[in-house]
């Protein structure tokens, strides 16, 4: 052992020397490069691909700018005070989610379900990137694949190369197609032979309705039973009306739902997707290798942790801003985007009184922000002491906010100008989920002069967009890891390589054709409620029992000053923040449905018991840690949850005078370790 300069880290005895075989046998953790890298680094992982799909859909769906009330409200109340106490424990103890729980032993299963969060996460995350690759290549073809039917076997499937094409004249146009040398309007279908256009109606039997004709008409009623004709003028054009019954027939036999070129090209010809997730098949080859891809990209970037990762952010996180803003700029001159801006702002008061509305916002934000996945602690834990958590927090957590609505204005202009060239809602232009990544913005960019430039930028933009949240999750789980195991550092790079590996073949099930349903299924059940229940039992462990005062005092010592006002903090994470996550959290299961297809038909018993089993993996290490420990401890959960001996501020202030500056250092600084535990006692 050599003498070196003081490290206030591990056992308190040792302060005021340095093990260095030990640093040298366990590796170098790391520390961002600079405060940049920090901030670009935890924006990137705010900042991801639910700002540009989720977020804007939510708002729509839930009353518009009513939305964004909750949503600001439950940011005050859970998202900044979470996000500010989840950067602080980590640059406190440089540790990351499963090490910080020495401030709590009992709950350290929370560290554990917040890694298995992010694996389950980063596993399908990165599928949606590999789309954004997929696309990326398929925008360098001559003519983008999304924009035409090449063949008849896509009109089969009731191709459109529009939302909606306009038939006769000033008819609206809608969702039903026809097969074989049919046409459509407004939710019928229209089946044209000569100069008669028969409207398929499928509310009332299988049945034929002559709709509309010019003067020269030929109609041979003997092929029908029954034909009641009705003959009228419009327009100076003779009109007929005939409800014609149509005999051994089926309706399946003569329509088909349309779709457009953007929705068949993603759903059968990219992801292929089959009827029940039962129906799996093998992994789509081209889907695997664009899986790959954005693999090799994540591991590169981080083979040397956030010492590599750091460096990348300064493009990944500040190019999406570019693009944001040029599409924004380019979508508020398009013809009807004002339009799409009132939709997406005007609210609708009565959805304030609206449960779901707030469970809704809730699930954005966690979503959003990432609080409870352990990315934000793992961000702070390599973090120099003394950095300024504070005004991160708030700075990062309002450009959270700020990205979404700049998001909202870019989806909602274009939006609106499809509603408007299209002449159909723009409830029916918006999708959820993929659909408007992948179904609805592609084909409005396809609109815009120069389609195939605004579209390779696009989806360039969405890969960078979600590289830094993929960065924070994989890197989360091999913290967690190297944390627990110290030796594991000095091969960060093969980790880094093995944990690629390992999970693109856990993903290669989502690059199958039921890999949607897959996604579906590890979404609703690995990242949804189990998050709440993470982050409810995350606020309860450290404000209820290490106690507010005990954390107040840990931020006070580190930053210097008691972060302002002292009461709003206070009463967020003691009241505020904990309270209305159980309330959130109890609804949420109340409300529980299971996953659906698109028919809404509901996701098999068999696959609703695959997703409680990964929820049951990723929530019961939290019950099942406290009580172990609590066995250990005599069945005294008091004794149980009590800071262990070597929890304290990491590398802080470089003398053992300073540690007098902190309530507990201060009366167990030399002492031994039973007299320590008795110092967290006093404060």
């Amino acid at each position: 052992m050599t003498k070196g300069k003081q490290v206030i880290s591990g056992s308190k005895e040792s302060v005021g020397t340095v093990d260095t075989e030990r640093v040298d046998d366990e590796g170098d953790r790391g520390q961002w490069g600079s405060k940049a890298e920090f901030i670009l680094s935890c924006v990137g992982l705010s900042v991801g691909l639910g700002n540009v799909w989720r977020f804007p859909v939510l708002a729509y769906e839930n009353g518009g700018a009513a939305f964004l009330i909750p949503y600001i409200i439950l940011q005050l109340l859970i998202g900044k005070p979470m996000y500010f106490m989840e950067l602080a424990m980590g640059q406190f103890s440089n540790l990351g989610p499963t090490g910080v729980w020495k401030m709590n032993p009992m709950a350290k299963g929370i560290g554990v379900s917040m890694a298995l969060i992010s694996i389950i996460v980063a596993i399908y995350y990165n599928v949606i990137m590999a789309y954004t690759l997929y696309y990326f290549f398929a925008t360098m073809q001559t003519t983008l694949p999304w924009t035409t039917c090449p063949d008849n076997t896509w009109l089969d499937r009731g191709c459109v190369t529009r939302k909606s094409d306009t038939v006769m004249g000033d008819v609206k146009p809608g969702l039903m197609g026809c097969r074989e040398n049919f046409t459509d309007v407004y939710h019928l279908c229209i089946c044209d032979k000569n100069d008669i256009s028969l409207n398929y109606n499928r509310s009332d039997g299988c049945f034929f309705e002559i709709y509309y004709v010019y003067k020269e008409m030929e109609y041979d009623a003997d092929k029908h039973n029954d034909s009641v004709l009705t003959v009228y003028e419009k327009d100076g054009k003779q009109m007929v009306n005939a409800s014609v019954p149509m005999a051994n027939t089926t309706c399946d036999k003569w329509c088909v739902q349309r779709r457009t070129a953007a929705e068949i090209y993603f759903y059968d010809e990219v992801i292929k997707r089959s009827d029940t997730i039962e129906n799996t098949g093998t992994p789509i080859w081209y889907l695997a290798l664009c899986l790959m891809l954005s693999w090799i990209v994540v591991v590169l970037c981080l083979i040397k942790g956030v010492k590599s990762s750091g460096k990348v952010v300064y493009f990944t996180a500040t190019f999406p801003y570019v693009i944001l803003l040029v599409l924004l700029i380019r979508g508020a001159l398009l013809p009807g985007a004002g339009e799409g801006v009132l939709y997406f702002l005007v609210p609708k008061w009565s959805k304030l009184l609206e449960l779901d509305v707030w469970r809704n916002a809730a699930s954005q934000m966690f979503f959003s922000l990432s609080v409870s996945f352990g990315g934000i602690i793992m961000f702070g834990s390599y973090n120099k002491f003394k950095n300024n958590v504070y005004t991160d927090a708030l700075f990062i957590s309002v450009m959270d906010i700020v990205t979404s609505i700049i998001a909202g204005f870019v989806i909602f202009t274009t939006l609106g100008n499809m509603s408007q060239e299209l002449g159909i809602p723009i409830e029916e232009v918006a999708q959820k989920g993929y659909g408007l990544a992948f179904v609805a913005y592609p084909e409005a960019l396809s609109r815009l002069p120069v389609p195939h430039l605004w579209s390779l930028l696009f989806f360039f933009m969405l890969f960078t967009l979600g590289l830094d949240s993929e960065f924070a999750l994989l890197e989360t789980a091999l913290t967690c890891l190297q944390d627990e195991i110290p030796k594991l550092r000095k091969y960060k790079w093969l980790l880094c390589v093995a944990s690629g590996a390992v999970f693109y073949l856990l993903a290669l099930p989502c690059t199958t054709p039921a890999g949607d349903y897959v996604v579906t299924l590890m979404d609703t059940y690995g990242a949804s409620f189990s998050v709440l229940f993470v982050a409810a039992s995350e606020m309860i462990a450290i404000m209820w029992v290490y106690r507010v005062n005990r954390f107040m005092n840990d931020v006070k010592y580190m930053l210097g000053y008691a972060p302002h006002p002292e009461p709003y903090w206070i009463f967020c994470w003691v009241f505020a923040a904990p309270v209305l996550i159980l309330l959130l959290l109890g609804y949420t299961f109340a409300q529980h449905s299971p996953p659906t297809y698109p028919d809404e038909s509901q996701f098999s018993t068999s696959a609703q018991v695959i997703g409680w089993l990964i929820a049951a993996v990723v929530m019961l290490p939290i019950p099942v840690w406290a009580i172990v420990k609590t066995v250990m401890a005599g069945g005294n959960p008091c004794k149980a949850s009590r800071p262990t001996s070597d929890w304290g501020p990491a590398c802080g202030s470089g003398s053992t005078d300073a540690l007098d500056a902190h309530p507990m250092y201060a009366q167990s600084n030399g002492a031994s370790k039973g007299k320590e535990n008795l110092a967290f006692d006093r404060y």
